[in-house]
């Protein structure tokens, strides 16, 4: 579910040359994973 909100499309060509489109800009992508690293994993 999450992967899939956040590919918006992905286009598979010859030779298996891949082109992924995100729904995020490269901007959200860091502001993510800076927040991420600074929350603390419970279990």
């Amino acid at each position: 579910m999450i992967i899939n909100s956040m590919i918006k499309r992905v286009n598979v060509y010859r030779n298996y040359e891949l082109n992924v489109e995100l729904n995020m800009n490269i901007r959200q992508f860091f502001l993510g994973m800076e927040e991420s690293e600074s929350m603390p994993i419970t279990a």
